[in-house]
């Protein structure tokens, strides 16, 4: 816990924590997290200096403890403070990972710019997300760019949502369409919403018709560098608007000129990763560290 109190206090006064090892985020995704941290003497400080930290959540009792990914968290990784090496960084990782605590199961999803160091006893695992960075054209398929020119032409628009719920239901009538389970309810949709919010750290944003009507809908959180598309929906009665097209092409402008990363978080579904590759987005490989005792 002495740990987690440093860190906490830690971030208060960084801006190149990711959104995902943020202590708020944290607080508002997971039943249980904790810290391991790397510290070292400061010649600026009498007090030890944090060069690295791996925030980590779990859950469970004594007997079936386990380190887990919460839904709505896209990365669980280690991150450095200052700059090391590879080679530094996996010494760093090794005396890191040996605070974790022994659990029946374990999942970390590292973030690109750690896919050079592995965590040692688990399984490694290849994922792929797709991005945009800042300074990378928007290239727009056919299909796309005629959404795109169907919203301008229609008077679409974009709002951050004043309708939560609203908005959920069209998140969770996607989650059912696909015939999965939506993992989250309506209550902490709500929370986590008001937490980003208030951390000025992301939105949900909804695109309208021009008689105001509720087309598609769109979750995306962001830190300093990069902005996270984690959750969306539409309404399937109107589902050849293009209005989702329309609403991440406006989302990727927007984070793009705030100097942001575009990332989609993702995708197993080919027809998902085909509909990111028709912005132009680029594949990024992940690096996924499992292990289990059974």
């Amino acid at each position: 816990m002495l740990h987690k109190k440093r860190y906490i206090l830690f971030c208060k006064n960084r801006t190149d924590v990711p959104i995902f090892m943020q202590p708020f985020w944290l607080d508002a995704v997971a039943e249980n997290w904790d810290v391991c941290l790397m510290e070292s003497a400061s010649v600026h400080s009498a007090s030890p200096d944090i060069i690295a930290a791996f925030p980590f959540c779990w859950k469970g009792n004594f007997l079936t403890k386990r380190i887990y990914l919460p839904f709505l968290s896209f990365y669980q990784s280690p991150i450095f403070f200052h700059s090391f090496d590879v080679k530094e960084q996996q010494k760093i990782l090794d005396t890191l990972s040996k605070q974790l605590p022994k659990t029946i199961k374990s999942y970390f999803k590292f973030l690109p710019e750690y896919n050079a160091i592995q965590l040692k006893k688990s399984t490694y695992k290849k994922y792929e997300t797709y991005m945009l960075h800042p300074n990378d054209a928007i290239t727009l398929t056919n299909n796309h760019k005629r959404n795109v020119q169907k919203g301008i032409k229609s008077g679409y628009h974009i709002e951050i949502s004043k309708d939560i719920d609203a908005s959920f239901e069209l998140i969770n009538a996607t989650f059912i369409r696909k015939k999965m389970t939506t993992k989250i309810d309506l209550d902490t949709f709500r929370t986590i919403n008001k937490v980003v919010k208030k951390q000025h750290a992301g939105n949900t944003y909804n695109c309208y018709d021009n008689n105001h009507h509720l087309l598609a809908t769109a979750f995306v959180v962001h830190d300093t560098t990069c902005a996270y598309y984690l959750l969306s929906g539409y309404d399937t009665k109107k589902s050849n608007s293009g209005a989702m097209t329309y609403l991440l092409h406006e989302l990727i402008q927007l984070h793009q000129k705030e100097s942001r990363t575009f990332n989609f978080c993702g995708s197993t579904q080919k027809t998902i990763a085909h509909f990111f590759e028709g912005f132009g987005a680029k594949k990024q490989a992940i690096s996924i560290w499992e292990n289990s005792i059974f």
